[in-house]
């Protein structure tokens, strides 16, 4: 046959309608489309943040450090360098009024504040002017839930540490507010005189100091800050340039993808199966016009390449539509959902991540179709016209199943190349596989017993087992489809309950009905006396905590030592540290000896498991 001719017969075929593909379509359909999705509104909150990566970042290079500000010729030095500099002081605190009294997030900013971006509040104005000090009293500009927790009204006085502040405006936007993993109270900006003169600044109190410069050429942020720490080895800064403004939603956004990619590819898998069966009983219906196009001369490659071209023409429209829907996600996520986004959503078409989707699809489509499309490949027109009584068997010829197998390696190879964290996509796939093992064991297992029961004397109940085991039965694909679903709907309902019975049932017996920050040493005294004046509480803990960063690993540089990428979280910020002299009631030692209370000497410490 022609390829003018498998053309011709292809399209003849279609005239028929689409009916018997319903299923077929919808399946590629609900696929592409999610994982099409998924991949744009990935690229577009992607392409948000680095667009918006000197506003998020708060200029070109931000170096910060816990407890003290850069030493005054390092200041100089990146002043020189830069054509703008500020030093925001940011830490937690307590505010009040009206005999309310709540846990901020308070941030103290120089008359440089913002470099870029716009702060913006209501009433509208500038922030010197709101936050200078007037008629003896500093301003503030608050969040909005500062005011709603302590029933106070613009214009009225908010005690932050020993002082009384006037909130003069409501902030709404505050460009450099990075996301954050836990954020322990809403945002009370003040300038840093008034911060000053709050005594809340006093040694030990957890104050983390952010200097932020605006450079002539940002392309020479990594020259100069490998410059900087090449004279300060182990300074402990936290540094970021635009390529790392915003991590944490980075991050974020990265898993959020990965994770509903994977669910995507999952239902494109079960649609799979809802594929295989579609193209099945398509082929069941077209049996006697495949024997009657043989017996009148038709090669069997020649019918194989007319009704794979007819299922290819529908894989195609499928899985265009897919991406038709899927590539508008990112305008439909920005019209109702971008007010609840940290980050902008930069809409528009991202082929990269539409052609993945596609590849996906075009995979799915090959491995689920060339299977039963096996029947009319190799088999003579007698057997295909007995079809109807005697079911052909769908084996792949050796050509095929090599096909078959390429194009499975292709989609696990997509499947895991595309990830961001690779190793969990092989673990998806390797379930995935198994999962199909099991099923398909299971399927053989029924089908065998079915036929071992003989004997009934109920003919509905007889003609039901036969139906199981005949040949041709469906029992195997059926089992497959209904087990992969509730596979996936069994996992998610676990998943959950796993979830609420670590909130509900564990975090209770060992977490703290509540906990205080920054008591400082004088207080102590005084503070533990009014708790133990509260009816109720039974125990007290007080442990004496400061933030610290590794510098050096063996010696090397913590930046040149080859930490495994899902441990470079541990050296790449801060960690809570306590210098208490005897462990935790609660800790279990697994190696090595504690230090006596009363030791003194060169530094020991130990690490959590």
């Amino acid at each position: 046959m022609t390829a003018q001719t498998v053309w011709r017969l292809a399209v003849r075929e279609l005239r028929g309608g689409v009916s018997g593909f319903r299923i077929f379509l919808a399946c590629l359909v609900l696929g592409v489309a999610a994982i099409a999705a998924v991949g744009s509104v990935s690229a577009a909150l992607d392409a948000g943040l680095k667009a918006d990566a000197r506003s998020l970042l708060g200029g070109d290079i931000e170096i910060s450090q816990m407890y003290r500000a850069l030493d005054e010729p390092t200041a100089e030095w990146i002043a020189r360098r830069s054509d703008a500099m500020t030093v925001t002081v940011q830490m937690r605190g307590m505010a009040g009024a009206r005999g309310e009294r709540t846990l901020v997030e308070i941030k103290g900013v120089d008359a440089r504040y913002p470099l870029v971006g716009e702060l913006e509040m209501e009433p509208a104005g500038g922030l010197d002017e709101a936050l200078e000090s007037r008629g003896g009293s500093f301003g503030a500009v608050v969040d909005a839930q500062v005011l709603s927790r302590l029933g106070a009204s613009l214009g009225d006085r908010i005690f932050v540490g020993s002082i009384g502040v006037e909130a003069r405006a409501v902030l709404t936007h505050e460009p450099d507010r990075r996301i954050q993993g836990v954020e322990f109270g809403p945002r009370v900006l003040l300038s840093r005189a008034a911060l000053d003169a709050s005594g809340l600044l006093a040694p030990g109190s957890m104050v983390r100091f952010q200097t932020k410069a605006l450079l002539p050429d940002p392309k020479g942020a990594s020259a100069m800050l490998e410059e900087l720490e090449a004279d300060h080895p182990d300074a402990g800064w936290n540094v970021r340039t635009l390529s790392d403004a915003s991590p944490g939603a980075r991050r974020f956004i990265d898993r959020i993808a990965q994770f509903l990619t994977l669910v995507g590819l999952t239902a494109l898998l079960i649609g799979g199966v809802g594929v295989s069966n579609a193209v099945r009983g398509y082929l069941d219906t077209k049996t006697q016009s495949i024997a009657t196009l043989k017996c009148i001369g038709a090669t069997s490659a020649g019918v194989f390449a007319t009704y794979l071209t007819q299922i290819s023409m529908l894989a195609g429209l499928g899985i265009i539509s897919g991406l038709v829907l899927g590539a508008t996600a990112p305008w439909w996520v920005e019209l109702f959902a971008s007010s609840r986004l940290p980050v902008r959503v930069v809409t528009g078409v991202y082929p990269i991540e539409l052609s993945i989707a596609a590849a996906f699809g075009v995979l799915t489509a090959l491995v689920f179709t060339l299977w039963p499309l096996a029947r009319v490949n190799a088999v003579t027109p007698s057997r295909l016209s007995r079809a109807r009584a005697a079911p052909v068997a769908e084996r792949p010829n050796g050509y095929l199943l090599v096909v078959i197998q390429i194009a499975l390696l292709l989609l696990v190879a997509l499947a895991v190349l595309s990830a961001s964290d690779r190793g969990l996509a092989l673990s998806f796939v390797g379930t995935i596989a198994g999962t199909f093992v099991v099923l398909y064991l299971a399927s053989t297992t029924v089908r065998s017993l079915a036929a071992r029961v003989h004997g009934s004397r109920n003919p509905g109940l007889r003609l039901a087992l036969a139906n199981l085991h005949r040949p041709g039965a469906a029992t195997t694909s059926v089992m497959l489809s209904v087990g992969l679903g509730i596979t996936v709907l069994a996992t998610i309902a676990m998943i959950e309950r796993n979830l609420t019975y670590q909130i509900e049932q564990q975090l209770p017996a060992q977490a703290p009905a509540f906990f205080f920050l920054d008591i400082q040493g004088d207080q102590v005294a005084e503070f533990e006396s009014k708790l133990h004046a509260v009816d109720g509480v039974d125990r007290i803990e007080r442990v004496p905590m400061l933030r610290g960063r590794t510098t050096r690993l063996k010696g090397v540089p913590v930046d040149e030592y080859e930490v495994p990428p899902d441990m470079r979280w541990i050296v790449e910020s801060e960690r809570g540290l306590t210098y208490r002299a005897t462990p935790d009631e609660m800790a279990e030692l697994v190696a090595g000896e504690w230090w006596p209370e009363d030791y003194r000497g060169d530094t020991l410490s130990s690490f959590g498991e």
